[in-house]
């Protein structure tokens, strides 16, 4: 069976790595929720740091429609990174 190399398996250091994560989160009036996703990815970008690597975050977030029809996005939550 084959086996997935991990962070620990290899050399970051020095090298652009693209980090894609579903960062959909529930919100209401215009704050997070339930941060349980954006939590649970925080030791993979702490990781990264450590090891030197040159992080290119990427994200999508799903715009919710309005009754209205229109579609509007939340403000930056407060990050440690």
């Amino acid at each position: 069976m084959a086996r997935f190399q991990t962070l620990g398996d290899i050399d970051v250091r020095g090298k652009r790595v693209l980090l894609r994560a579903d960062l959909n989160v529930p919100v209401m009036n215009g704050v997070v929720t339930d941060a349980t996703r954006i939590e649970r990815l925080a030791p993979t970008i702490e990781t990264l740091i450590e090891k030197g690597a040159k992080r290119s975050p990427s994200r999508q977030t799903a715009l919710a429609k309005k009754p209205n029809g229109s579609s509007r996005r939340f403000g930056p939550a407060k990050s440690p990174f």
